[in-house]
């Protein structure tokens, strides 16, 4: 179905025109959701739906004349997910647990936001390698190009910087 056609139905029959939109783009709107740091299946599957709910909103507001529906679509969903992120604060979910193996018996989101500001503690440049490795993702060779340091002085920081996390943890009571 071309995208007009999905335009008229989001005006006519919203709930068919969203069905639409799910078939055609439901791979990109994921695609642009997990790539803005959404990572727990129920979240990007409730940020999917606030970016379906906007598009259904704001149809009124596309004009074909100024951009694709696609690019209008995908602009719309890049929005929403960001929104997402800030109000609900779900960026730490990117993190992969793993890396925080030496951390056991932490557990829940709420834990994860304590870390977060335990890591705010660490000094500088240790918070940006923690951030940067553990939120981001980002490998130990691109952080220490990044920071003009070497890759053995990223993988000492990372070391003292858990030991030191450690630390912190069994100073908070956790």
């Amino acid at each position: 179905m071309d995208d007009q056609k999905i335009v008229h139905l989001l005006k006519t029959d919203p709930d068919k025109g969203i069905g639409y939109i799910m078939s055609q783009y439901g791979g990109l709107l994921m695609h642009l959701v997990q790539n803005t740091g959404i990572m727990a299946r129920e979240d990007q599957e409730e940020c999917i739906s606030d970016i379906l709910y906007h598009v259904w909103r704001k149809t009124k507001l596309y004009d074909e004349n100024k951009s694709s529906f696609k690019t209008w679509l995908i602009l719309l969903a890049r929005g929403c997910s960001v929104d997402y992120i800030r109000k609900h604060k779900k960026l730490i979910k990117s993190i992969p647990l793993e890396t925080l193996e030496d951390l056991k018996g932490i557990k829940g989101e709420e834990r994860l936001v304590d870390i977060l500001d335990l890591l705010q503690q660490l000094p500088y440049p240790d918070h940006e390698i923690f951030f940067k490795r553990f939120i981001m993702g980002q490998k130990p060779a691109t952080i220490a190009k990044e920071l003009e340091l070497s890759v053995d002085n990223v993988y000492k920081r990372i070391q003292r910087g858990r030991d030191t996390l450690k630390q912190l943890i069994e100073q908070e009571g956790f």
